[in-house]
């Protein structure tokens, strides 16, 4: 592991890439740290935070099919430059509402630059791991994941001090955009080819099992991304600190989780690993529904990222190796149910939220990921 991480580090293409995985992470995962605020500063129910959020999947759903499209006339090079940009700008819009409707419009937005961002970055990831004859794509996502904790760790520093969510945001994007123009040099030297395969599409039969299986887990894991925060705070009065260490600490063990994930893959055999990752996942969240303990809570939370961090890379690539399935049309497939998942479960819990608690919502989660972990008995998982 600590090899291919610095060989990931020393080589200019590999780090530019790993830094614009975490630009995506860093944004979001210090927006969501600050929902709490956000919604006591709108006046926003729980349904109402719900559904503006839902905005940002609505946003990532129409731009998937249309991104292979504006990567034509971008190609690899300036769309990176261009998405990540546009990405950073973005969350200047959801600092800036003044109410429910601005916000929900504000989401739809990021949701749009979110998804063609990722399109980007990960076909990028792909071009240089063709033409370096280089492993990245699991450590791209494992910086990822550490950028989730970078956010949510400043976040709550930063909340504790009393930094407001609009000076915090406002900044952290311009910070972004700058570190983005900086990565530009190397980024021009990335093998500027697009991928125009990729497509939304429906899935074929053979691949029904694991676009169940992706939507259930992602379900899941939005619970913890959305809620976890505001679950810690407004619910378990947790205060501004810790109620930011819940996704702290979901990012934490998912980044190790992936980082760790080709030598835990490669031990245990990818369907067992994305059955133990399952059971973690519902214990995980049966704790953080059953316990009123801050930091168990908490635990609650790590537990869930450390189980969930190797299944959506999995499925993936089981996609992708299904017999009589194009590769592009399974990762498609799975991509959309993954969007979807997030989709469903933000307005869901809201309006369970709202008159059930947030507990509820948790609940529901660990529910879904039973599911996810009945499926992955019966289905046929190759890697």
């Amino acid at each position: 592991m600590f090899h291919s991480l610095r060989a990931f580090f020393r080589h200019p293409q590999s780090l530019s890439l790993g830094l614009l995985f975490a630009i995506l992470a860093i944004l979001f995962s210090s927006w969501v740290t600050r929902l709490p605020e956000i919604q006591e500063q709108l006046i926003l129910s729980k349904s109402q935070l719900g559904f503006s959020l839902l905005g940002m999947s609505i946003g990532g759903l129409v731009i998937t099919p249309l991104s292979a499209l504006l990567m034509l006339y971008t190609r690899i090079r300036r769309g990176s430059v261009l998405s990540s940009l546009l990405y950073c700008f973005s969350f200047l819009l959801p600092v800036a509402a003044y109410n429910f409707h601005w916000l929900f419009v504000a989401m739809l937005i990021v949701g749009v630059t979110n998804g063609f961002m990722q399109f980007v970055v990960n076909s990028a990831a792909a071009a240089v791991e063709k033409e370096q004859r280089r492993h990245l794509m699991s450590t791209c996502h494992g910086m990822f994941s550490a950028g989730g904790l970078i956010g949510a760790g400043s976040t709550s520093v930063l909340a504790s001090l009393g930094v407001s969510a609009t000076t915090h945001l406002t900044l952290l994007c311009l910070l972004m955009a700058v570190l983005t123009w900086l990565l530009r040099p190397i980024i021009y030297t990335y093998p500027d080819e697009s991928d125009t395969t990729s497509r939304l599409s429906l899935p074929g039969r053979p691949v029904l099992g694991l676009v169940a299986m992706s939507f259930f887990v992602m379900m899941a894991e939005g619970v913890v991304m959305d809620w976890s925060s505001v679950y810690l705070k407004n619910t378990l009065n947790s205060g501004a600190f810790l109620s930011g260490f819940g996704y702290f600490g979901f990012s934490l063990t998912m980044a190790l989780g992936r980082l760790s994930g080709a030598g835990l893959i490669a031990r245990w055999g990818a369907p067992r690993l994305v059955r133990l990752g399952c059971v973690l996942g519902v214990l995980g969240l049966s704790t953080a529904a059953f316990f009123t303990e801050p930091l168990v809570v908490i635990a609650g939370f790590s537990l869930v990222g450390l189980g969930f961090s190797c299944i959506a890379p999995i499925l993936f690539s089981a996609a992708a190796a299904t017999p009589g399935v194009h590769p592009s049309s399974g990762i498609a497939a799975i991509a959309t149910a993954i969007t979807v998942g997030i989709m469903a479960g933000r307005p869901i819990v809201g309006l369970i939220a709202d008159d059930y608690g947030l507990a509820a919502g948790f609940w529901l989660a660990a529910g879904v990921t039973l599911l996810a972990s009945f499926l992955s008995v019966v289905v046929k998982i190759k890697h």
